[in-house]
């Protein structure tokens, strides 16, 4: 199952910070969410474009991604996160 199939994200950029939040359509998917969204997933997902991964659990699944470059691609980010994350 793809992450658009039970959630959708919003995204931000600021220098070489984003910041993604993933939101379940249904809450009774938000511990699925927890459970295979790991640091460690969305890292290996985004490879050589982030050093660091932050995980941030606060009623939302929120991921902090230190990237590599000063570059934006909030778009980029949402769009493939959502496409390519197998839950």
């Amino acid at each position: 199952m793809k992450l658009r199939d039970i959630a959708h994200s919003r995204t931000g950029d600021k220098g070489n910070t984003s910041n993604v939040s993933l939101i379940a359509y249904d809450p009774n998917d938000y511990d699925m969410l927890c459970t295979y969204v790991t640091t460690d997933r969305v890292k290996q997902l985004f490879g050589g474009i982030v050093n660091d991964v932050c995980k941030i659990i606060d009623g939302l699944l929120k991921m902090i991604l230190h990237k590599k470059e000063t570059t934006c691609f909030t778009d980029a980010i949402n769009h493939y996160f959502c496409n390519n994350f197998i839950c």
